[in-house]
């Protein structure tokens, strides 16, 4: 949902945090869920390398419609196990507060 909702632009997303995210395989989103189709929006995707809800190659699927993307891997499942990516989601949210900064200048 949250990759549909930032490539159809709905919201003035500049950036997105997605946990255990996956490509849509609805016909209606095929022409937005391609490789490096979103613009202008970064986005940080968590991908449990043990999930089997939703399997790390479909959250990087979906990290690769996003034209900029990074992605954090645990070793848990669908949920974290042990930590959160508190120190690298800090950096990333930094990183976009700097961006939106000269966005304004």
């Amino acid at each position: 949902m949250g990759g549909i909702l930032a490539g159809k632009k709905l919201f003035p997303f500049k950036f997105v945090i997605l946990i255990s995210g996956f490509r849509s395989r609805a016909t209606i989103h095929e022409e937005l869920m391609q490789k490096d189709v979103i613009k202008g929006i970064d986005s940080f995707h968590v991908i449990g390398l043990s999930d089997t809800i939703i399997t790390p190659d479909r959250t990087r699927d979906l990290a690769e419609v996003f034209e900029s993307h990074e992605i954090w891997t645990h070793s848990g499942g669908h949920i974290p196990d042990q930590s959160w990516p508190v120190e690298e989601v800090r950096r990333f949210l930094l990183k976009q507060k700097e961006s939106l900064s000269r966005l304004e200048e």
